[in-house]
């Protein structure tokens, strides 16, 4: 990929959509509480071209997103489009991995070998040169709002973003969570069990919001660690950012209540211990 351009790991629509749906316009990470974002980290990824193979099939997923997330627990009709754009969104979480093995994911120290034939596999498909991941599988999970789990796992679920590999001493996955989105790509051979009803197909297919779903218990630790660093980095907020925060909902209080934000702090006083 000679002359790699800046590339989005995460779609810029979702930090579009996301943060005009937010009561202040703006989101917040984990790393920086204090700053508002309207875009996500990018990384020296892609080609020219590859850029305008991803940005066609994020197009069509942006649909999905943009409905899914005002709406959530719906089902849908999805082509190969649709799943070549989440396996790009995969990739790059992997390949921005990779290109900072410093960061020292999990078990994997610096070593990031167990991963070379699923990021090799992953880019034959993205070019074309192969038709589904193989045993490289990747799985989606488009969560209605919650009634029982930890608290604010509502808000978390529908208005946070986080990427990262994720490792145990024998698998592991690249994953992506995206406002009302998780996005799992196994990077080692898995049981189709531990994911029911959640694999992407890479055919016209439908999700079905109202089949059974079985998602790994390692995901609900992960979500939980998650919120855990995003209550922690939040409780850090400055008084001036909150009071800026406080005055973009007095500014536009039906906004605030229409928001996705809104709804899910609703459910999240609802939820069942």
């Amino acid at each position: 990929m000679d002359g790699r351009r800046l590339s989005h790991i995460i779609p810029k629509f979702v930090f579009q959509h996301a943060s005009t749906r937010s009561p202040s316009g703006y989101l917040r990470t984990n790393i920086s509480p204090n700053k508002r974002m309207q875009d996500g980290p990018k990384e020296y990824l892609l080609c020219a071209g590859c850029e305008a193979r991803f940005s066609k099939w994020e197009r069509r997923l942006s649909e999905i997103f943009k409905r899914h997330h005002d709406n959530p627990g719906q089902t849908f009709a999805y082509s190969k489009d649709h799943s070549l754009a989440a396996l790009s969104i995969l990739w790059r979480v992997l390949a921005h991995a990779r290109s900072h093995p410093e960061l020292n994911h999990l078990t994997f120290g610096s070593d990031y070998s167990r991963t070379d034939l699923a990021f090799e596999h992953w880019k034959r498909v993205l070019l074309g040169d192969a038709d589904h991941p193989g045993q490289f599988r990747i799985f989606w999970l488009w969560p209605d709002h919650f009634s029982s789990g930890p608290p604010d796992i509502n808000r978390y679920t529908f208005h946070a973003v986080d990427f990262d590999v994720v490792a145990s001493n024998r698998r592991s996955f690249s994953v992506a969570h995206l406002p009302g989105l998780f996005l799992i790509g196994a990077l080692e051979e898995c049981e189709r069990g531990e994911f029911r009803g959640l694999e992407i197909a890479f055919k016209n297919a439908r999700y079905l919001a109202s089949e059974k779903k079985i998602a790994p218990y390692w995901l609900k630790d992960y979500i939980e660690g998650k919120m855990a660093l995003r209550k922690e980095a939040l409780s850090s907020i400055s008084p001036v950012q909150s009071a800026k925060i406080d005055q973009a909902v007095l500014d536009n209080p039906e906004a605030a209540l229409r928001s996705p934000l809104f709804r899910s702090i609703l459910h999240d006083q609802n939820l069942e211990n």
